[in-house]
Parts: structure tokens; C-alpha cells; sequence
């Protein structure tokens, strides 16, 4: 009850002038309980859209929490997210930080730079070549497991074998990644990383009473005890990971030449002397995005694909030049400059993004003007990205996959409202990678197989939290001539 009050005396005293914009719902100047509501029903950024872009009216500002302003502008990427800006990343960071920060929850801008600088060339354009071989090897084992079931195939059509794309998608990026190869327990990979997200949207919204809402009801309600017992699962995972890499690593090398090398030691092979907290704060960022968002993105694009066969039959006419031999294992090399692959990608992250929603940021302490409104200071601001990737003013016709939209000139303008790596100096540094793992993929999918819908009138289901979680694609394969 106190803190209701609390809340009611800050929405009518006004200190921050927020009464100015229009709620996104009736009560979202008091509390913040129904944007956790959306959220647990996993569609906070489907309502999101529908609030901005109306009926009966578009708002290009809504209030959606008591301390919080969401912009549905071209103006206010620039002012949130891009080069130069004054904000700074918000509560939502410190809430879900550990003991050591990594890359992509650390508010300290010299810290901040100190970490992109150390994973910069790791991550660099210039460096993939290094990975070739290991993503070559994995997709190998991948098709090898794909092809085990082209060759089942029955004379009943109907009988075909049922492929799960969206999991082997994710078993294949996990490899990529990471190359998990056992644990001291047995634990679900997947579902350990998809815990913690469900957990962490729900409760975030609510950054005093966080920690403890978490403790009671990962006590009390078997449902939220069950997401911490997986996230739990997936730090041991990545613990487990970071300690086999160090004890591969001697005094003198690193025998290996991946991701982690990064962490242990610099361009003059010498040891970084990172606290092992450091190293699996990176190493958790790292496994998540690197494997679980990217497999997202890789389902989705394959699911838009099978939606769009006029689209579907460009791209494997694009392949079949670039790989005359079906058999062959393309290396990134041999995919990175097609033109229309790489349009396909981008058109299904503007339509599904792995993660709809952007990341928070707040104004400095002295105020900021975001899109002409000026701000008061340490107010949550966000860019609705669903929103922004499906505006009519931008895009013309949104609700189509058409991947022509991101060729030539329009391609390049267009960038400029591309959120699904979010803008500016805070930007996803990981986005070669995962344009590396989604080009070599995709490319010898469509280029090795024909690939169908299992039931032509199913719809993939999706469930926001921290990522945009898809459901089972269940799919049908058979090889290509």
C-alpha cells in the first residue's frame, strides 16, 4: 500500500512533466503492473505497436510505465541510440548484472570501451576466415544428420520423416559457438538459456521489488521455480565451458583459435589475467546470443521463405550459380557477397526480430532532448523496434516479406531504421558472426535440399521475453538435383 501511494503522489505531483504524454494503458502512469502483465503473456511488443500506430490515431510517444517513455520515431533512433548520444543504458542493466559485467550489460562508458577494444578483432569482418573451418565441420555433421533423413523417406509422402528445424538450428549455432561437447551433469541446453529469459521480462519492469519478486515466486510457483532451475543449468553450462577452455590454454599458447582465445589472450599472445568471473560474464553473452538468438533468426528466415516461394526460387537461383556442386559445403567466403541471401535475412529480422524489443536507456541526469521533446533526467526511454520495423511510412507495404527492399540505394537508406543489432556505439558487435552462421547455413539448406512446411497451414507461434522464442517449425526435406 505504500508503495501505491508512493506511486500516486509522483503521477500527480509530476516532478519530470511525463503527464504530458498520453498513457499507453489507463493505469501505466502508476504502475508498471500492466506492462508486466504483457509481458508474462509474452506479447508486450505486439501491444506495443497496436498503442503507437492506432486506431484511432498514430502517438509517437507513449507513457508505459511511471519512469518510463517509449519513441516511435525516425527521429528518436538517432537520439537514443546513435553516435554521440548523451544516454546512458538503464536500471533494467544493474538489475540483471552479476558480480562481473560483460559487454553487453556494462553502464560504465570506459569500461565499455575498454571491453569492445578487447573483443573488437575477434569480431571484426576481417577475422571470420578463421572460423571457417569450424563452421565447415559443423555444417558437415548437419547436413550428414539432415541427409540421414532424405534417405528414409517412404513412398507414402505422407509418411516422410518430420525435421524440428528450429531445434537443430539451435544444436548447430550451439556447436558453432561454443563446440559443447559434455558436462559434468546432463542439462538441455535450449531450454536452460530460455529459462532465465522468461524469468528476467517478467520481473524487470519492477526494478526495487526484482530481486525479491524473483525469490518468492521462484519459491512459491512451481512454474517460475522450474525457469530457475534452468538458468541455473545454463550458468553451469557455461562455467563448465570456461573452465575446460582455461585448462586447454598453457602458459605459453592457446591451442585454439575461437571466440574465447579473445578473453585469454591478446594479439601479442599474451595472458589478459581476466578474474574467472569476468571470463564467464563474457563467455554467458557470448554462448546466448552467439547460438540461441541467432538460431531464432535462422528459423525465422527459413520460415519466411516457405511463406514466400516466389522469394524462395530467386534465392536458390542466386545459390545455384554461386554453388554449382549441391554436395559442396560453401565457406562464408562463397556466400558473403550474394546479394539477395543477405537481403533475405535482413527482411525476416525487420519482420521478426530475435529480440522485439529495444534495450532500455535512460537520460543523463541534466535532461535530454529526445525528438524535439526535452526530457528530465534518468527517465527510461526505449524505441519500440516491432513498431518501428513495421511502419507503413517507412517500409510502404511492412506486413510483406519482400527481400528486393534491401537491394541497391533503398537497401542502404533503409539501414538507417534497422534495429534488430540496435544503432551506435552500444550495437550488437556480434553481428558478423551471426551473418557468418546464417549465410553458411541457409546457403547450403536451400542450395543442397528441397524444404517444405510438414502441414502447408501451419503458422509458427512466438513468445516474447528477453528474445522473441519460436515455437517448433516442423519441416520436410529431400535432396536437390
Amino acid at each position: 500500500m505504500e508503495a501505491l501511494e508512493k506511486d500516486l503522489h509522483y503521477y500527480f505531483y509530476d516532478p519530470k512533466q511525463l503527464r504530458r504524454f498520453p498513457n499507453a494503458h489507463p493505469f501505466s502512469g502508476i504502475t508498471n503492473l500492466w506492462f508486466v502483465y504483457e509481458a508474462f503473456l509474452g506479447r508486450r511488443y505486439l501491444t506495443l505497436q497496436k498503442k503507437h500506430q492506432g486506431p484511432p490515431a498514430a502517438k509517437p510517444v507513449l507513457r508505459v510505465g511511471p519512469n518510463h517513455l517509449s519513441f516511435y520515431s525516425r527521429e528518436a533512433i538517432k537520439d537514443i541510440h546513435g553516435h554521440g548520444t548523451l544516454m546512458e543504458k538503464g536500471v533494467h542493466y544493474d538489475l540483471l548484472a552479476g558480480t562481473h559485467r560483460h559487454l553487453a550489460d556494462v553502464v560504465d562508458r570506459g569500461e565499455h570501451t575498454r571491453k569492445r577494444k578487447m573483443l573488437a578483432a575477434t569480431f571484426s569482418q576481417g577475422s571470420l576466415s578463421k572460423y571457417d573451418d569450424l563452421v565447415g565441420q559443423k555444417m558437415l555433421e548437419f547436413t550428414g544428420q539432415m541427409d540421414r533423413y532424405c534417405q528414409s523417406e517412404p513412398l507414402d509422402p505422407t509418411l516422410r520423416p518430420v525435421v524440428d528445424y528450429r531445434r537443430w538450428a539451435i544444436l548447430y549455432t550451439q556447436e558453432v559457438i561454443a563446440g559443447i561437447d559434455g558436462s559434468t551433469y546432463q542439462a538441455r541446453y535450449r531450454d536452460s538459456i530460455e529459462g532465465s529469459m522468461h524469468r528476467d521480462c517478467v520481473f524487470s519492469a519492477f526494478p526495487t521489488w526484482y530481486h525479491g519478486l524473483v525469490t518468492v515466486t521462484c519459491e512459491l510457483i512451481p512454474q517460475y521455480r522450474g525457469y530457475a532451475r534452468r538458468a541455473k543449468a545454463f550458468g553451469d553450462i557455461v562455467r563448465h565451458q570456461v573452465r575446460r577452455r582455461i585448462a586447454q590454454c598453457t602458459d605459453e599458447e592457446d591451442p585454439h583459435s575461437d571466440l574465447m582465445s579473445a578473453l585469454l589472450r591478446d594479439r601479442k599472445n599474451e595472458s589478459l589475467n581476466l578474474e574467472f568471473g569476468e571470463l564467464f560474464a563474457e563467455a554467458n553473452v557470448i554462448l546466448n546470443a552467439g547460438s540461441h538468438s541467432t538460431g531464432i533468426a535462422m528459423t525465422n528466415t527459413i520460415n519466411s521463405l516457405l511463406h514466400c516461394p516466389r522469394a524462395m526460387r530467386i534465392l536458390q537461383e542466386e545459390l545455384d550459380v554461386a554453388i554449382p556442386d549441391p554436395n559442396d559445403i560453401p565457406s562464408f567466403e562463397d556466400v558473403k557477397l550474394l546479394p539477395y541471401l543477405r537481403a533475405c535475412f535482413d527482411e525476416s529480422m525487420r519482420m521478426n526480430a530475435p529480440s522485439q524489443f529495444s534495450l532500455p536507456r535512460k537520460t543523463p541526469p541534466a535532461g535530454a532532448r529526445i525528438a524535439g521533446h526535452w526530457i528530465a533526467g534518468d527517465t527510461q526511454v526505449t524505441t519500440p523496434t516491432h513498431a518501428i520495423h513495421m511502419d507503413k511510412e517507412i517500409w510502404g507495404d511492412p506486413d510483406i516479406y519482400r527481400p528486393e527492399r534491401w537491394l541497391g540505394d533503398d537497401g542502404k537508406r533503409l539501414q538507417e531504421f534497422f534495429l534488430a543489432f540496435s544503432k551506435g556505439p552500444r550495437g550488437c558487435i556480434g553481428r558478423n558472426i551471426t551473418y557468418m552462421e546464417q549465410s553458411v547455413m541457409l546457403a547450403t539448406m536451400v542450395r543442397r535440399y528441397n524444404i517444405s512446411l510438414a502441414d502447408p497451414k501451419f503458422e509458427v507461434s512466438r513468445y516474447e521475453t528477453v528474445s522473441t522464442i519460436v515455437d517448433a517449425l516442423p519441416l520436410n526435406f529431400s535432396r536437390r538435383g
